[in-house]
């Protein structure tokens, strides 16, 4: 298979089908640092981030993993995924728990203030790397891929109970804002410019609450 390198983005543009997919230099590192741990191998050399070496050094450590049901049986999380999600999603993924999510930077804390793909049940996706997804309710048939690595904050969506928080989370620092819009004159702004807009002062008192996680629906 022919990869190309896109040197410029740090990406690897793969062929897919009739069209084209890309992995990140820096993710096919982390991923395969995983890999090797998980398989006994030897660590990926920093100093081939980004070759086509390392690539087919990643793709083979997929071929062992592959072949290893006692690990591949196994939830696969983000490289840097912290332990307590990982331990809060499989509990949930097991016993049927709805969870409402929060993510973010995981250098700064700050949260990224995302209304969708962050409420619902803990699937799990199939083949060998079974990564964790979202479900709308119990009886969905698939979901989205959830950013492990990115969770900085947990909370049981039927007993509004926190469950888990990265030390140093928090909100930007959010302003509301009147006029300006006629259709929508009352907002939310960050570093004085609208991130959000609302109809009604209820609207964005309700969006204020679902952000903070005082709400679990906006």
């Amino acid at each position: 298979m022919e990869i190309k390198l896109n040197e410029e983005q740090r990406l690897y543009v793969i062929p897919c089908g009739k069209g084209y997919t890309c992995l990140g230099f820096d993710n096919c590192f982390d991923e395969t640092s995983q890999l090797a741990q998980l398989l006994n191998a030897a660590p990926p050399n920093p100093a081939q981030i980004g070759t086509q070496g390392q690539y087919d050094y990643y793709q083979n450590l997929i071929a062992q993993f592959c072949r290893r049901p006692d690990l591949n049986q196994e939830t696969w999380f983000d490289p840097g995924t912290p332990e307590p999600v990982k331990e809060r999603l499989e509990h949930a993924r097991l016993h049927d728990q709805k969870l409402r999510l929060f993510f973010g930077n995981r250098e700064t804390g700050q949260c990224w203030l995302e209304e969708n793909d962050v409420l619902g049940f803990i699937g799990r996706s199939m083949g060998p790397m079974r990564i964790p997804i979202l479900l709308a309710n119990r009886n969905s048939s698939g979901g989205g891929g959830i950013l492990t690595a990115c969770i900085l904050r947990i909370i049981d969506a039927k007993a509004a109970k926190e469950l888990w928080r990265q030390e140093n989370y928090h909100l930007p620092e959010l302003r509301v804002q009147n006029g300006g819009h006629a259709e929508y004159p009352y907002a939310v702004a960050e570093q004085n410019e609208p991130i959000a807009r609302f109809k009604t002062p209820r609207e964005r008192a309700r969006w204020l609450a679902f952000m903070q996680g005082e709400i679990m629906k906006p």
